[in-house]
């Protein structure tokens, strides 16, 4: 995600359902921004979507179980160093397993600063999947329309 696949190639350059935000550092984020907006064409079109960090952190669940088939899936999130880290633990035929992923938390502020370094224009930001108004206390997604 952070190299270009094919500079200046793309009409559209579609980053959806929070795949942005899992890297370490904020260089690596920047990077990955700068890859999305290079494969561009002039004139391309950048979609991105991710989950409105404002709500998330005001309504994160910190422990929830889930049965699903007879497994009980135990599901803990909780915020560390600017991460929404989420872990699932289950057990099936006596075999324990553990996951966990960790996405930063990234604000429609943080991101109009990656892409302002990259030339990008943001055209228009969206709250949900109906393309209604952003508002950070109670819109579900932040999906902001880019232009090169």
């Amino acid at each position: 995600m952070r190299q270009v696949f094919q500079k200046n190639s793309f009409d559209l350059v579609l980053n959806l359902f929070t795949s942005f935000g899992y890297f370490e550092t904020e260089d690596d984020n920047f990077l990955a921004a700068e890859a999305l907006v290079r494969n561009l064409k002039t004139n391309g079109k950048l979609v991105l979507d991710f989950f409105n960090a404002d709500l998330v952190q005001k309504t994160l669940i910190p422990y929830e179980e889930k049965t699903n088939k007879g497994i009980v899936f135990k599901i803990n999130k909780y915020i560390e160093a600017g991460f929404v880290v989420k872990t699932i633990d289950f057990e099936t035929k006596n075999q324990g397993y553990h996951f966990e992923e960790k996405v930063r938390l990234i604000k429609l502020e943080d991101f109009m600063q990656y892409f302002s370094k990259t030339g990008l224009k943001i055209e228009a930001i969206f709250g949900n999947y109906k393309l209604e108004s952003f508002n950070p206390e109670i819109s579900e997604r932040l999906i902001l329309v880019m232009g090169k």
